[in-house]
């Protein structure tokens, strides 16, 4: 056998380690539900995780069956290489047809080819857009399925890499690879999947453990059923009790801090624009240089709806006074609520859509203010009065809202449409404003004079320059900042360059959304247009029947008035964090295409140049800011490729690590079986004597036991010596047994060169079971 060997484990350990390392794979799998809505792709995933690992295990089987325990380390990995080729067929057969889209999903064809991989190269293209307008959770549409399908049989294969070497603790760091998109992305994982990965790892290195001192060759034959019962307890019984516990350990501690972490003062908390009660929520002060911190997982409030498909934002307070860097609010100028009165500010007379209801239930959200939906609505809260501010549009009820607090919310959803905004148009500034409008519009266009304040103008004036309507410049400003390669949603906000936050924000691009929004409003405030900020929650998602809205959903986002229309939002902060652009600021459908029930991949694609908008400049005060994506997109792929890179190299090294440790596990074998007849015999090792004192007081300077224990003693004291091979280490065994049977005889009077005695074979035996 050339090359570097490798021990396979008993066929009995081969299925369980490829059990185990399935269940981890596909339990992590199932752990991206936290940013992919559950559904027939978890089945599919497991499906594919379970016939792969099948056929990794067969082969492996297969393989042991043919060339023994002992190979070398290419054909140790041969199959790996087989379930990665397995991978590939599966695929290529399942997304590699020509009919596929993003929304439909094909039939397996076996048949594959060059075709086929183009198709899942074209289908994976389509990630980036999917990916810009959706929010997590995304709907499973088939680019994201594949990328799912991608990342667990490749998680598996890396997995699958450091098993076949014999380091299976670093399955868990290539297992870890899934729980990335859910933490990175939502900062939210479930305990389940964790728990079941968690514990089928453990059970991993307790199956294959590569530190049991072990022999790689076999033992001899004998009659070992008398000491069968009294060998397992003694081989397995204390490993049961090491892993047994740690395993508990892990699962008691892993449910205790997750249920008294959230109980702990300030966890969870936003370090954001303002903190209430530890929910997390945009406030009413926000300063545009400051930094976000993390995003709260706890629920602040729930609710279900008559019509899911009109859910939306819902607000919670309106800003007007901008000062260059810090929104402040207004005072209150709230009046009671009568019942059954429709809220809304100023008038409207356009088209509303069938009424809708939400009963809200709040769950750890705290304060006075009442998360209320964009639309004309009517607010019905038992036990209590409200007030309605209706420059701001905000609903304040008394007393403050604790814990199962309900409210039922009745909203005439208006509809808006770009035919309708387009007719519409906003008051100007300097212009006479119609009377029924002046209320709304009351500071709304005020801006500070900042250093950056004409720079600021100039920018929006370039980007709306080719754009005939106020609805069209509006829709330019938003898909400048929501779709810009130059701009990108982070929490942390870096050092302003000027003493104008939103000039800074223009040319550094990096923000969460109270800069996208507070740009997009200075920028329609600098062309004459009414806008203001708002504040609230994004519509959350649902969780057992219900749509749960958490600290981390807290939002803003900017509002332009329209005449007659009311104000209308707009969302500049790219999909990653607030979803989908409002439809009515979408392209126009292609009226030659055939209707279809689901959106598809272009459809889906949020703030594309709008009709009227075609060709306009892109220009910013970043000139030198780069006009491809690829820069972006290829982040991914670079992290994943370092992490791969760290993965391979830690498996070398665990690799290397252990070859140097096989001879000093296979010399202690010897010795310990070596010892074990010893005693048997009736020569014990005294309780101060030394390996090499104990081979010399009982055995011939030439015999075998001084032999083996001068081989101990260099594998322990000398790790840079030449090691011996295990052809070498069997034959010092031998030797070293072959004499302790002579000496047993002679103490018994009965001289011989038979081959050792029953009780030798047991001790072999004994040395032997772990590898069973």
């Amino acid at each position: 056998m050339n090359g570097s060997a490798e021990y396979l484990p008993s066929p009995g350990r081969i299925i369980a380690s490829g059990a185990l390392l399935a269940t981890a794979v596909s339990a992590s799998a199932f752990g991206l539900s936290a940013v992919i809505t559950p559904g027939a792709w978890r089945a599919e995933v497991m499906s594919l995780v379970l016939l792969v690992s099948a056929v990794v295990v067969l082969a492996r089987l297969s393989l042991r069956a043919w060339r023994g325990p002992d190979v070398g380390t290419f054909a140790a990995l041969a199959p790996t290489f087989l379930g990665a080729a397995v991978s590939t067929w599966l695929v290529l057969g399942r997304f590699g047809t020509a009919t596929a889209t993003a929304t439909t999903a094909t039939p397996f064809d076996p048949a594959v080819g060059p075709s086929d991989a183009r198709n899942v190269l074209d289908l994976l293209r389509t990630i980036t857009d999917l990916l810009a307008a959706h929010a997590a959770p995304a709907d499973p549409f088939e680019p994201i399925v594949l990328l799912v399908v991608l990342g667990a049989l490749g998680v598996l294969a890396l997995a699958d890499v450091v098993v076949a070497v014999r380091v299976p603790a670093l399955a868990g760091v290539a297992v870890v690879l899934l729980w990335l998109p859910p933490l990175l992305i939502v900062q939210d994982m479930s305990a389940g999947p964790v728990i079941v990965a968690g514990l089928a790892l453990l059970g991993l290195l307790a199956v294959d453990d590569p530190h049991a001192i072990v022999r790689r060759y076999p033992a001899p034959r004998g009659n070992r059923w008398a000491q069968d019962r009294e060998r397992a307890l003694r081989t397995y019984g204390p490993r049961a009790v090491r892993w047994g516990s740690l395993t508990a350990v892990t699962v008691v501690g892993t449910l205790g801090l997750s249920t008294a972490l959230p109980h702990v003062p300030g966890w969870g908390t936003v370090e954001a624009p303002n903190v209430r009660t530890g929910v997390g929520q945009v406030g009413e002060n926000l300063d545009l240089a400051r930094s976000l911190g993390e995003r709260s997982q706890r629920k602040a409030f729930s609710y279900t709806i008559t019509s899911p498909a009109e859910r939306g934002p819902l607000r919670t307070g309106t800003l007007y006074d901008f000062d260059g860097r810090t929104w402040s609010s207004q005072r209150s100028r709230a009046t009671a609520v009568t019942d059954g009165s429709v809220l809304w500010p100023g008038t409207f007379t356009g088209a509303l859509r069938s009424p809708v209801t939400i009963n809200l239930r709040t769950e750890e959200m705290r304060g006075g203010t009442l998360p209320v939906p964009l639309d004309p609505r009517t607010v019905a809260r038992a036990g209590a009065t409200s007030a309605y501010d209706g420059t701001r549009d905000v609903v304040t009820t008394s007393p403050d809202l604790s814990s199962g607090d309900v409210a039922a919310l009745t909203f005439h959803p208006r509809d808006l449409s770009a035919d309708a905004l387009r007719a519409a148009s906003a008051p100007r500034r300097g212009d006479e404003i119609p009377e029924s409008d002046a209320p709304a519009v009351k500071s709304s266009f005020d801006l500070p004079e900042t250093p950056g304040a004409d720079e600021i103008a100039a920018i929006a004036s370039d980007i709306v320059a080719e754009a005939p309507t106020d609805y069209d410049r509006a829709v330019a400003l938003q898909d400048h900042l929501r779709n810009g390669p130059q701009f990108r949603y982070t929490l942390e906000i870096p050092e302003g360059t000027s003493s104008d936050a939103v000039l800074d924000f223009l040319e550094d691009g990096r923000g969460y959304c109270v800069q996208f929004a507070t740009a997009m409003t200075a920028m329609a405030r600098s062309l004459g247009m009414p806008a203001r900020l708002a504040v609230g929650y994004l519509p959350g998602r649902s969780e057992g029947g219900r749509y749960v809205v958490r600290g981390r959903d807290a939002h803003a986002w900017p509002e332009i008035y329209f005449s007659g229309l009311g104000w209308v939002r707009f969302e500049p902060t790219p999909g990653t964090q607030s979803g989908l652009a409002p439809t009515y600021t979408a392209p126009e459908p292609d009226e030659t295409a055939a209707p279809t029930e689901e959106p598809t991949v272009a459809t889906a694609t949020p703030g594309a140049t709008p009709t009227g908008a075609t060709d306009r400049p892109n220009a910013t005060a970043t000139a030198s800011a780069p006009t491809s994506t690829t820069s972006d997109g290829a982040t991914p792929w670079l992290i994943g490729g370092v992490g791969t890179l760290i993965l391979v190299t830690l498996g070398i090294a665990g690799l290397w690590v252990r070859r140097r440790a096989e001879a000093h596990r296979d010399v202690e074998a010897a010795w310990r079986a070596t010892l074990g007849a010893a005693r048997r015999a009736g020569l014990v090792p005294g309780s101060s004597e030394t390996t090499r004192a104990f081979a010399d007081r009982v055995g011939r300077d030439d015999g075998g036991l001084v032999e083996l224990a001068r081989a101990v003693e260099r594998a322990r004291y000398a790790p840079g010596a030449p090691v011996p091979d295990p052809a070498a280490v069997a034959r010092l065994e031998r030797e070293a047994l072959d004499e302790v049977a002579r000496l047993r005889a002679e103490r018994s009077g009965k001289v011989t060169d038979d081959a050792p005695d029953a009780a030798t074979v047991s001790a072999l035996d004994d040395v032997d079971a772990p590898r069973r």
